[in-house]
């Protein structure tokens, strides 16, 4: 594994605690058993993988179920990694409309 990406599984608070720090890394949004059509990158500051969305929600929901987070500062880290890892040809499934990784830095 390369040592700047971080994989977060069983570990909420960790993953909040990496995107507080790293607010301009990206972060993968995978499911718990490997799921190449469900691999979602995101900024890190994206409020879909920050916040809990709904009150419904329990603490638990990022990374202590069904999801895990591959996070790191550039795409093109996170990239390597999922080939090195799983062999993925076609990193992402989807990029995040809400925010735009790949369209240059945002502010909140």
């Amino acid at each position: 594994m390369n040592a700047s990406v971080n994989l977060f599984e069983d570990d909420d608070a960790g993953h909040l605690w990496w995107i507080a720090e790293h607010p301009d890394g990206y972060v993968v949004n995978i499911r718990r058993r490997l799921d190449p059509g469900y691999v979602v990158l995101h900024r890190a500051n994206c409020f879909s993988i920050e916040r809990y969305p709904t009150m419904r929600e329990n603490p638990g929901g990022f990374t202590e179920r069904a999801y895990r987070k591959l996070c790191a500062m550039t795409i093109s880290e996170i990239e390597a990694d999922l080939a090195r890892r799983w062999g993925a040809r076609e990193p992402f499934s989807k990029i995040c409309s809400l925010c735009a990784p790949e369209r240059g830095p945002r502010r909140r």
